[in-house]
C-alpha cells in the first residue's frame, strides 16, 4: 500500500476521479464509499476504526508524488516546494488522510551507497539547501514535510529509514555469502541521531529504521552504529515538549 497512492498522483490524477472497486471489494463495510481512489482511502480509514480501533493509521505522502522527485532530484531555485507539498496534501486529504492519526514519511528506500553500487548517483544528502545548491538536502526535505504535516495537521512517523554506516567502506552485499556482507554507505542513521530535535520541531513523533530489502545494510552488518547511537540517545534523551 505504500506506493499505491503515489503511483496514482504521480500521473497527475485526482484521487476524486480515479476509479476503484470499493463497494464491491466489501460490500458491508464500504457501501457508503465512493467507488474512487478516494473512496478507497477512506474506506480503509474507517474499517481500520471498526475493526482494530485500538490502531493507529497514516497514509503516506511521498516526494515523487507529484511528477518532481524531491527526495532525488535537483531543482531550480524557482521551484515552489510549498506548491508541491500543498497538491501532495490535497491529494492524501482526498484519500482520506484528513480523518486518520499520522503521516508515514520516508527519507529513502535503500542505503544510499547501495544506490551507487548500481551505477546510479549516490544519494547521500547534505545538511542545507545552500549546500546542496539544488540537489536534495535534510533541510529541504524537512520543509516540505513540515508544510504537509501542517497542511493535514498530522504528525509525522519516519519509517524505513536506511541503517547505512557511513563510517564503513561502500561493500556490495552478497547474499550468497554471509562472510561478504558487509553493507552500504549512508548518513541518515547518524543524522537522524544528531538531528532529534530538528525532527520534532517539523511534528515528527518517531523515526523507524529498516533495511527495505535483504540486501541492505542490517543492524548485524552496521558495524554496531545504529545500536551505539540508540544507546548514546537514551543516555541523554531530545525533550520533544515545552
Amino acid at each position: 500500500m505504500v506506493s499505491y497512492y503515489q503511483f496514482v498522483a504521480v500521473f497527475g490524477e485526482k484521487a476524486l476521479a480515479v476509479p476503484a472497486a470499493v463497494k464491491a471489494g466489501n460490500p458491508t463495510a464500504c457501501a457508503d464509499f465512493d467507488d474512487t481512489v478516494a473512496g478507497f482511502g477512506r474506506s480503509l480509514v474507517a474499517m481500520a476504526r471498526k475493526y482494530a480501533p485500538q490502531a493507529v493509521i497514516g497514509l503516506q505522502p511521498s516526494a515523487w508524488a507529484v511528477r518532481e522527485a524531491l527526495a532525488l532530484v535537483t531543482l531550480p531555485p524557482t521551484y515552489n516546494l510549498e506548491a508541491n507539498a500543498d497538491a501532495v496534501s490535497q491529494f492524501l486529504a482526498d484519500c482520506g488522510a484528513d480523518v486518520s492519526d499520522l503521516r508515514v514519511m520516508e527519507m529513502s528506500d535503500r542505503d544510499a551507497g547501495f544506490y551507487a553500487a548500481q551505477g546510479q548517483p549516490n544519494r547521500l544528502w547534505l545538511e542545507t539547501e545552500a549546500e546542496a545548491a539544488g540537489k536534495p538536502s535534510f533541510e529541504r526535505h524537512l520543509r516540505w514535510a513540515e508544510r504537509v504535516s501542517e497542511n493535514l495537521k498530522k504528525p509525522i512517523l519516519w519509517w524505513q529509514v536506511p541503517f547505512g554506516n557511513s563510517g564503513q567502506p561502500n561493500t556490495k552485499v552478497d547474499l550468497a555469502s554471509a562472510a561478504a556482507r558487509q553493507g552500504y554507505t549512508d548518513n541518515r542513521v547518524d543524522w537522524t541521531f544528531a538531528n532529534l530535535a530538528k525532527l520534532t520541531a517539523v511534528h515528527s513523533v518517531g523515526v523507524a529504521f529498516g533495511d527495505g530489502l535483504p540486501d541492505q545494510t542490517h543492524l548485524s552488518t552496521d558495524g554496531s552504529n545504529f545500536a551505539a547511537k540508540l544507546k548514546a540517545s537514551s543516555a541523554a534523551p531530545v525533550k520533544i515538549c515545552p
